[in-house]
C-alpha cells in the first residue's frame, strides 16, 4: 500500500518532466527544419523566428509557422555581448536584414528589430560559425 502511494506521488512529477522534454525536442526540430541558410535558430517570445548567418552578414525573420516575415521598412541593431557599440541591421529584400559589418567568430549578442506597425522584437543570439 504505502509503494502505491509513491508511485503515485512521483507519477504526475514524471508525466509532467516527461512531456516537458518531448515539446523542447519537437520545438528544436521544427526550427531545423525552418532553417533555409544554416544559421543559428532562435525563436522570440513574440514567435518570430530569427535565423543569424553570419557567413553571410545576415538575419532572417520568420513567423511562428515558417513562412518568410517581410522585413520592408523594418529598423534594428544589434549588440555584441561585452563587445563594441551597435551594429545597425537594414533591410534587404524578402525576409532578410544585413548586419552593417560582420559579427566577430563566436559572438553572442542581443538583438532589437521594429517592424513596421509592431512591438518591437528582443532576443539573444549565439550564432554558429
Amino acid at each position: 500500500m504505502k509503494s502505491i502511494q509513491q508511485f503515485l506521488r512521483v507519477f504526475p512529477l514524471a508525466l509532467s518532466l516527461s512531456l516537458s522534454l518531448t515539446s523542447l525536442a519537437y520545438a528544436d526540430a521544427n526550427l531545423r527544419a525552418i532553417s533555409q541558410h544554416g544559421g543559428a535558430m532562435v525563436e522570440t517570445a513574440s514567435g518570430v523566428i530569427l535565423e543569424m548567418v553570419p557567413r553571410d552578414n545576415a538575419l532572417y525573420l520568420y513567423g511562428h509557422s515558417g513562412q518568410p516575415l517581410s522585413v520592408e521598412g523594418a529598423s534594428g541593431k544589434l549588440v555584441v555581448t561585452g563587445g563594441k557599440g551597435p551594429i545597425a541591421l537594414t533591410p534587404a529584400g524578402g525576409n532578410r536584414l544585413n548586419l552593417a559589418e560582420p559579427l566577430p567568430a563566436g559572438a553572442k549578442a542581443v538583438v532589437s528589430i521594429t517592424l513596421p506597425g509592431k512591438a518591437p522584437i528582443q532576443s539573444r543570439l549565439e550564432p554558429s560559425h
